[in-house]
């Protein structure tokens, strides 16, 4: 019972929508993680998969097989932690690897061309609780450490029609590189 908000049956006039509940939406998908901690050390692997997919009424024969528009494959992240107690030190990674998603039709999203690349995003940071000075926090980190150049699966992607400007291609890209720096003091 998907309610769909742009939606426009297949006997009505061009241009016309309206919500309605236009079909079932099936929704799949597993999340699963082990992690381990051994001393100062930390490990978590996840793995996740969504699939949506729409068995759409006869009035929507048009979107029959559509997935949500800002569907994400198979991912998976991995993250590490060491902690240096005797210098109140830890070290952090953390890695997204993002699976490509082939060209299926969408709700909401692009007219053609919505496969979505894959990718990996590497995330690195480093913190310090000087002994000295009770409360006080530095965090430096860098996101994006390679700088990926890459478009979020959960953004649109593809290419549609504006009826003012023409053919206009949705990709919104992710930031570059970041790095950043934090002092905090905890009283």
């Amino acid at each position: 019972d998907f309610i769909y908000d742009n939606a426009s049956p297949s006997n009505a006039a061009p241009g016309f929508s309206w919500k309605d509940n236009v079909g079932d939406m099936k929704n799949r998908g597993f999340e699963a993680y082990v992690g381990v901690d051994k001393g100062g050390f930390s490990l978590l692997y996840t793995l996740a998969k969504a699939n949506s997919k729409l068995a759409a009424f006869d009035d929507y024969e048009e979107i029959d097989g559509a997935r949500l528009d800002r569907e994400q494959g198979l991912s998976h992240s991995l993250g590490l932690d060491y902690e240096f107690s005797d210098n109140n030190l830890s070290l952090h990674w953390d890695m997204l690897l993002v699976d490509d998603l082939d060209d299926a039709i969408d709700l909401d999203g692009a007219g053609t061309n919505r496969s979505k690349d894959g990718y990996s995003v590497h995330n690195i940071s480093v913190r310090w609780l000087p002994r000295s000075i009770t409360g006080l926090e530095l965090t430096f980190g860098i996101d994006n450490l390679f700088d990926e150049y890459y478009a979020s699966q959960a953004s649109r992607t593809g290419v549609t029609t504006h009826p003012v400007f023409g053919e206009l291609f949705l990709l919104d890209y992710e930031p570059g590189r970041n790095v950043k720096t934090t002092v905090a003091y905890r009283f």
